[in-house]
């Protein structure tokens, strides 16, 4: 029996540099771009992945080859609008402005908020 997907929001932390290592350094930024891609498609559970314009500019600050360590994102599983859409779920992945990462957790954000 699969479980039906239902819109929903996850705050976690994401460590760039740890998905770029081996690479070469003009390939750092675009690398960490897919692999921001490939997490959310593995926890949310769909294919069809939109990063916003702020998050790509927050990974592109210190230029294509030195990243920031870690980076705090949510990822917003909404319902797909469009009636020719072959998903019936789409992932945008936003930035969260913190300071400190020491003691954030992975958590589910209420739709309250």
């Amino acid at each position: 029996m699969v479980k039906e997907l239902e819109p929903l929001k996850i705050d976690c932390t994401v460590r760039l540099m740890r998905g770029v290592r081996c690479t070469a350094p003009k390939k750092h930024a675009p690398r960490a771009i897919r692999n921001l891609k490939a997490q959310a498609q593995k926890v949310m559970l769909t294919k069809d992945v939109r990063i916003d314009p702020q998050l790509n500019e927050a990974v592109w600050t210190k230029g294509v080859n030195h990243l920031p360590n870690k980076i705090r994102v949510r990822f917003n599983r909404k319902r797909n609008e469009d009636e020719d859409a072959t998903e019936r779920f789409y992932t945008v992945v936003e930035l969260v402005e913190c300071t400190n990462f020491k003691g954030l957790n992975t958590e589910v954000v209420n739709e309250d908020n």
